[in-house]
């Protein structure tokens, strides 16, 4: 007799305390919006982790093509001679500085080709982008006819409980009025 009384109160403690951790969520799941294939998608092309890559990449690529466009840079050199010697040519007296300043001089359009190179760089990125992004799309609706398919099983179940228990429930009153067998 103590064990069922003690069992009951353990029952009773699990409830009380299940029904402490429900009773918050249940407004929060009763604000929430069905779930669209259109919210779906935008959700996913927000927050995917392999999209957010492409931004990068792209970013560099355009920086990339920025520096192709640049005109070769002018270095500024510098010599001394003959500054530490002995004799007439003692200190600085003698001593001789050539200055320099060069620049590379590009022949045959060698930029413009520079910058068509990562135009389809870019380009190709693009492409790239918009597949893995149509791939990533393809998953989640993939996933959200599964998704729809599974809840309207999971309705059909239901149903099928629903109609066992009814049919349950009226062969049992058959039986007890003598109608129907026990079997």
């Amino acid at each position: 007799m103590l064990k069922t009384i003690t069992r009951k109160m353990r029952w009773m403690a699990c409830a009380v305390s299940f029904s402490c951790f429900i009773v918050p969520v249940a407004p929060a799941l009763a604000a929430v919006q069905p779930l669209t294939l259109e919210a779906a998608v935008q959700q996913t092309l927000q927050n995917n982790p392999q999209l957010h890559q492409f931004s990068y990449t792209r970013t560099r690529l355009v920086t990339e093509r920025e520096a192709s466009a640049l005109k070769p840079g002018y270095e500024l050199g510098m010599e001394l001679e003959n500054f530490a010697g002995t004799g007439d040519t003692s200190g600085f007296d003698s001593a001789e500085i050539t200055v320099a300043l060069s620049s590379v001089i590009e022949l045959g359009d060698k930029r413009e080709s520079r910058i068509s190179v990562v135009d389809a760089r870019l380009d190709r990125f693009e492409l790239e982008r918009q597949a893995q992004t149509l791939d990533v799309l393809g998953e989640v609706t993939r996933a959200f006819i599964q998704l729809l398919s599974t809840q309207e099983e999971l309705k059909l179940s239901s149903e099928a409980v629903a109609l066992s228990k009814g049919l349950y429930k009226t062969v049992q009153e058959r039986a007890k009025r003598g109608a129907a067998s026990d079997a």
